[in-house]
């Protein structure tokens, strides 16, 4: 897997999902870091990480 960090996941994530590539899974890990995963047609998994989530 590759993990490409951005400064604004949410951004990133709607502008790829409007070119009609939609996260197959979104995660926060326990040190609060957000995820958006994808797959390629191959299966070949694309993380791309973002700031630190304040939500409780």
């Amino acid at each position: 897997m590759h993990i490409f960090f951005v400064d604004d996941l949410d951004t990133v994530v709607a502008e790829i999902a409007g070119r009609g590539l939609e996260p197959t899974k979104r995660e926060i890990d326990p040190n609060g870091e957000r995820r958006a995963i994808h797959h390629d047609p191959d299966g070949r998994r694309i993380c791309l990480g973002g700031t630190l989530c304040t939500e409780t």
